[in-house]
C-alpha cells in the first residue's frame, strides 16, 4: 500500500526525526499535500525540500501544539498524522507543567482534533524511556513487547511520554464524525542517532573541552542498541503504509512497537566513542567515579536543585534517573514491527556511522607554528562556509563545491547575499576566537551565506612579512568570487567584513573588481605600514559601492584617517571605555583591547543591543567643543547609527 494522493500532517517537522521523516515522505510517496506543524518553522528547511517535493504541496503551520485553532486548520482534510513533536528533557531543566502541557495535553488535543476532522490514522512517536529502566537498574537484553518488567517511572519526561502514549493507544477505535474509526499505534525508538543529533554534538563539545577525550559515564557492560534516524523515519513510513491495509490495521491498532536496527549493542559511552573516534577522539578508560559514588553525588545535586530553586536557576547536569539509564543494559528487538508491518532497517551500521561521521566533522581554521613559518609554509588560504542550515558546523568550501560534487554544496545559496569575513594579523598563528560569534550574529540578523577566509598561514609571526602577503591573499579570494559570479552570484551581493589588516585585504579585493563589490566594512583597519600608503594599497572609498569603517584605536594599531564613505570614530577613535590603562593589566587589556573594540561594537550593533549615534563633524576636538550637529531638533535623523548602516545594506 502507498500513501499516494493523501494529505498528511507531521508535527515536530523541524525536529531531528521530523525533518528526516518529511524528506523521506517527499522522496518516496506521491502525497497530495504534506503539512508541517512546529512551534518554529525554519525557512531553510522549506528551501532544502525544493529538490525532492515534486508535485506535493508543502504547507506550513507554525504555532503551539496546544493551539486548538491551529490544530483544526492543520488536520482538516488530512488522512494521517505523524505526531513526533514533544519536549525532550533528560536533565530536568524544563518545568513539569510545560512538559505536561506539550507532551500530554498537546497529544490529547491533537487526538480530539483528529476525531473531529475525520483523520483515519495516527502514529505516535514514543520513547524507550517509557519502558524504563527502573530505579533498581534491572536489565533487559534483547527484550520485546511482551517482556515483563516492573517499572514505576519517576522522571518527569518519562512520565509525560508514558501518559501520552497511553492516551494515544486508548484512542484506537474511536468513532470519527464521518462514521469511520481512528487507528492509532505508537513507535518506541531506541536512542536515535544520526547527522544533526544534538546529543552527539554535545558529547563532542565536552570531549573538545577535555582535550579530545570523551567522558565515560557508562559501564562497558551496560549495553543498549541505538537506532539510526534514517531507520526510525523508515519505520514511521512503513507503519503508515500498513495502516492503509484493513487486515494490518486491525492487528496494529492500539499497539506499541520497539524500533531498533542492526547497530551493535554497546554502552552509551562506547557508542559515542564508536561514532566520534574517526574524528580523532579518545575516551576515558573508566568512569570518573565508581557508580555508587556517582549515584550519591547525583542525589545531592538533586537536593541542591530543590533548595536553590526559589533563588537560583540551577539545573544539575546529572541525576539519578539519567545515571541509571546510562548504566543499565537495556536492548530490544524489532521483530514484532517486522512481523506486523514489515519494518526492516534500510541502513546498516557502517553506512550509518560513516554518514554520522561525515556530517559531524566540522571544518575549522588551520593552526600554524613558528617552525612552519621558518620553513616558509605557503599561504594555504581556505574558506569555511556557514549558513542557517549548518550554523553550528562549518563546512570547507572550495571550487569543487560549485560543481556540486560535495554534499554540503546545498548549504550555499547563490540567490542570497554573501558575507565574507576576513581576519587580520595573527601574531602566534592561532585561530581568531571571535569568528564564530560574528558569523552567528550575521546569520541571526539575516538569512545569508557566510564565508570565512582562513589565511592564518600567511598572517602569522613577522608583521612585515604578513603585509607582504595581503595582496596575494586578496588575489586568491578574487578567484573564488569570480567563480561564484558564474554560478548566479552578483558582485553587489558580496559584503566583505575585514578586521584590522583584513580590512585592507578586503579593500584590495574590491580594487581588483574595480569597486563593484556591494559593501566593505572595515573594523579598525590596520594602521602600521598603511597610514601613509597610497589609496590603491589600502582600504579606500573607491573599493566598493559602499565602504564604512569603525575606528577604535587610531593612535596605535588602527588607521587614523577616514577610509570610507562613512567613518565612525568611537570616542574620537582611541582609548575606549572598559579597556585597561595600567601597564600591569593583561596583555589583551593593555595592548589590543582598543583595537578589537570595533569588532565587538559591530557585533552588538548587529543584534540591536548597542545602537550608537555618529555625529557628523570635522574633528573630535570640534565635537568636544560643541561645534557639531546636535542630532536633535531640526537635525533629528541626520546622524547615522552604526546599527542603521548595518541594516541599510
Amino acid at each position: 500500500m502507498t500513501l499516494s494522493g493523501d494529505v498528511c500532517v507531521v508535527t515536530g517537522a523541524c525536529g531531528f526525526l521530523g525533518k528526516k521523516l518529511v524528506r523521506l515522505l517527499l522522496e518516496e510517496e506521491k502525497l497530495a499535500e504534506i503539512r508541517l506543524l512546529d512551534r518554529n518553522i525554519q525557512s531553510e528547511l522549506i528551501q532544502s525540500l525544493d529538490d525532492c517535493k515534486g508535485e506535493t504541496k508543502v504547507s506550513v503551520f507554525e504555532g503551539d501544539i496546544r493551539d486548538c485553532e491551529l490544530l483544526k486548520r492543520a488536520c482538516k482534510g488530512a488522512a494521517l498524522v505523524f505526531h513526533t513533536a514533544s519536549l525532550i528533557d533528560v536533565i530536568g531543566a524544563v518545568e513539569y507543567s510545560e512538559l505536561y502541557g506539550v507532551n500530554v495535553k498537546g497529544t490529547q488535543l491533537l487526538l480530539e482534533t483528529c476525531i473531529k476532522e475525520n483523520v483515519a490514522s495516527f502514529i505516535y512517536t514514543s520513547s524507550i524511556e517509557v519502558a524504563g529502566p527502573n530505579s533498581r537498574g534491572d536489565p533487559i537484553i534483547n527484550g520485546n513487547e511482551d517482556t515483563p518488567y516492573s517499572c514505576c517511572l519517576k522522571f518527569k519526561y518519562s512520565k509525560t511520554k508514558q501518559e501520552a502514549e497511553q492516551i494515544c493507544l486508548q484512542a484506537n477505535g474511536e468513532l470519527l464524525h464521518n462514521g469511520g474509526q481512528l487507528a492509532t499505534c505508537a513507535l518506541r525508538p531506541m536512542y536515535i542517532y544520526g547527522p544533526g543529533c544534538r546529543f552527539t554534538v554535545g558529547h563532542m563539545r565536552d570531549g573538545i573541552r577535555n582535550r579530545n577525550v570523551l567522558l565515560r559515564m557508562s559501564r562497558r557492560e551496560a549495553k543498549v542498541n541505538p537506532v539510526y534516524v534514517g531507520n526510525a523515519a523508515l519505520a514511521h513510513l512503513q507503519a503508515a503504509r500498513a495502516l492503509k491495509d484493513s487486515q494490518k490495521r486491525a492487528v496494529m491498532g492500539g499497539n506499541f512497537y520497539y524500533i531498533s536496527d542492526n547497530t551493535p549493542p554497546v554502552s552509551y559511552s562506547d557508542f559515542n566513542y564508536a561514532v566520534l573516534s574517526p574524528l580523532g577522539f579518545g575516551i576515558q578508560e573508566r568512569p570518573i567515579l565508581p557508580f555508587p559514588l556517582l549515584y550519591l553525588l547525583s542525589f545531592f545535586m538533586e537536593l541542591l536543585h530543590v533548595v536553590l530553586r526559589p533563588f537560583l536557576k540551577f539545573t544539575p547536569s546529572l541525576n539519578r534517573q539519567l545515571l541509571t539509564m546510562l548504566n543499565t543494559p537495556f536492548s530490544f528487538s524489532y521483530q514484532k514491527a517486522h512481523r506486523d508491518f514489515g519494518y526492516s532497517p534500510r541502513y546498516d551500521w557502517e553506512e550509518a556511522r560513516n554518514e554520522e561521521t561525515s556530517q559531524t566533522k566540522c571544518a575549522d581554521f588551520n593552526n600554524t607554528t613558528w617552525l612552519e613559518y621558518r620553513h616558509g609554509t605557503k599561504l594555504q588560504v581556505q574558506y569555511l562556509l556557514l549558513t542557517r542550515k549548518n550554523a553550528d558546523c562549518a563546512s570547507l568550501f572550495t571550487q569543487d563545491c560549485l560543481n556540486h560534487t560535495q554534499k554540503h554544496t546545498a548549504y550555499f545559496n547563490s540567490s542570497l547575499p554573501t558575507k565574507v569575513i576576513v581576519h587580520g594579523y595573527r601574531a602566534l598563528g592561532s585561530k581568531p576566537s571571535w569568528v564564530s560569534g560574528l558569523a552567528q550574529a550575521l546569520l541571526q540578523e539575516k538569512d545569508v551565506n557566510v564565508l570565512v577566509v582562513d589565511w592564518v598561514y600567511g598572517a602569522s609571526f613577522a608583521y612585515n612579512r604578513v603585509v607582504e602577503n595581503y595582496k596575494e591573499v586578496a588575489l586568491q579570494i578574487s578567484v573564488l568570487i569570480n567563480q561564484l559570479t558564474k554560478y548566479g552570484c552578483t558582485l553587489e551581493s558580496f559584503h566583505f567584513i575585514g578586521v584590522s589588516l583584513g580590512a585592507h585585504v578586503s579593500g584590495f579585493v574590491g580594487t581588483l573588481f574595480e569597486g563593484k563589490l556591494g559593501r566593505i566594512t572595515g573594523l579598525d583597519p590596520a594602521g602600521p605600514m598603511f597610514k601613509s600608503a597610497d589609496p590603491y594599497d589600502r582600504l579606500d572609498s573607491s573599493d566598493a559601492l559602499f565602504v564604512e569603517a569603525i575606528h577604535t584605536d587610531s593612535d596605535y594599531f588602527g588607521i587614523s584617517i577616514p577610509v570610507g564613505h562613512v567613518d565612525f570614530f568611537l570616542n574620537g577613535g582611541m582609548d575606549q571605555a572598559g579597556c585597561a590603562r595600567s601597564r600591569f593589566a593583561s596583555m589583551y587589556g593593555y595592548v589590543i583591547c582598543d583595537h578589537m573594540r570595533a569588532l565587538y561594537v559591530y557585533m552588538s550593533a548587529l543584534n540591536g543591543s548597542c545602537p550608537l549615534n555618529g555625529f557628523p563633524c570635522s574633528s573630535y576636538e570640534e565635537f568636544l567643543a560643541g561645534k557639531c550637529i546636535t542630532c536633535e531638533g531640526p537635525f533629528n535623523g541626520t546622524c547615522p547609527q552604526i546599527e542603521g548602516w548595518i541594516h541599510y545594506a
